[in-house]
């Protein structure tokens, strides 16, 4: 009797799962290579970008220059927001501080304004170059421009511009996060790929990653609010714990908060920063004043003890000495280590402006992340960030 043959089902049908053309290539490159025998396999990194520092901020006759401490500040949160961004895409980033450097050497050369900007940044091999200016058209408005240059064929430049109005100090590093953000805003750049065989070879095969989810395209005023106060009553409790910042007439830098000034010790308890023994000294003075107390205790025994030391008693002489010691000694103690408390009002502060004003930024954000509210729920109420 003859065997009966095996039966042999059909398998499963399952859609088959195609590779990006990229990896193909590269994986029929890989196996060309193990059947000649040899290959090189090298990686290289990804478009080298040089940041310049911010320039001269142009200003309209008659209206007052904004502060150095101001420009310092929006020009470090741009190059901050910008070189973070850039760095997770994969591109490789010359500071400021090191073109600033070569611009300054390839300006005491024969090149001059927009060509020695070119001139250092092709000496770095750079792909781009990145340039912000700031200028002042009027009192209650700022422009601020960004360009993101190419310097190589086959790649884009941007540049983008937004009006701030009103031109605050607060609004001004809000703009240039943003600004930073947008600017540099594109895919992730994976890094060039280059696989030599013998005796073949195939061309550089640039992987790129999915792309990253800008922020700017998933923030909207009106997406649902997640338990919490109503929006308006949120809005209202911002308004009234906002923290502005600002110069009057005569150029001092201020904080108000509530129509009132602030100090920094206040400033630092909104912020939830940390408030050492020097700075909170600084504040609110110490009591060392009190120490002015022995003067007239330390005059008083002298005096008591004078007659008794007119009849070359011991006694007085021992109590005028040491009631004089005392006066003197408690007055040059409290001349030497008193320190008066500073008020709002004065302008005076431990911590330089620049510090302050990345405070002030810190609080507000972390008002509007307690209530629950976004930066376009902000803008949209007519509210400053």
């Amino acid at each position: 009797m003859m065997p009966t043959p095996p039966t042999i089902l059909p398998s499963a049908t399952k859609p088959l799962r195609m590779l990006p053309a990229s990896t193909s290539l590269l994986l029929i490159a890989l196996s060309s290579a193990a059947a000649t025998g040899s290959s090189t396999i090298s990686k290289s990194g990804g478009p080298k970008v040089v940041f310049f520092t911010i320039e001269s901020p142009a200003t309209a006759v008659g209206v007052p220059v904004l502060p150095p401490a101001t420009i310092s500040a929006f020009a470090e949160e741009f190059s901050e927001s910008g070189q973070r961004n850039l760095r997770f895409r994969g591109f490789s980033i010359v500071s400021e501080a090191e073109s600033g450097r070569a611009l300054v050497k390839a300006q005491e050369g024969a090149c001059s304004g927009s060509q020695c900007t070119l001139t250092t940044a092709r000496s770095f091999g750079a792909t781009y170059y990145v340039t912000v200016k700031l200028s002042r058209p009027s009192a209650s408005q700022c422009i601020a421009e960004a360009y993101f240059v190419a310097l190589k064929s086959g790649y884009s430049s941007r540049d983008i511009s937004k009006d701030v109005s009103p031109c605050t100090g607060d609004r001004l590093l809000s703009t240039a996060q943003d600004l930073g953000l947008e600017l540099t805003h594109g895919p992730a750049i994976g890094p060039e790929v280059t696989v030599s065989l013998t005796p073949r070879t195939v061309p550089n095969i640039a992987i790129a990653s999915i792309p990253d989810i800008s922020r700017h395209y998933v923030e909207t005023s009106t997406k649902g609010r997640r338990g919490g106060i109503a929006l308006s009553r949120a809005l209202q409790i911002y308004q009234d714990r906002y923290v502005t910042q600002f110069h009057d007439s005569e150029g001092q830098f201020r904080m108000a908060q509530r129509r009132r000034l602030i100090g920094e010790c206040a400033l630092r308890r909104i912020a939830a920063e940390p408030l050492g023994e020097e700075i909170l000294e600084f504040c609110e003075g110490n009591s060392w004043i009190w120490a002015s107390l022995g003067v007239p205790a330390g005059v008083l025994v002298a005096w008591a003890s004078y007659p008794e030391l007119e009849q070359d008693s011991m006694a007085g002489f021992l109590g005028f000495t040491l009631g004089a010691l005392g006066a003197v000694t408690s007055g040059v103690l409290a001349l030497t280590y008193t320190k008066f408390s500073h008020s709002p009002e004065e302008a005076k502060y431990y911590s330089p402006p620049r510090e302050l004003s990345k405070m002030v930024f810190k609080a507000n954000r972390q008002l509007r992340k307690d209530l629950g509210l976004s930066e376009a729920d902000v803008i949209a109420s007519g509210l400053n960030l």
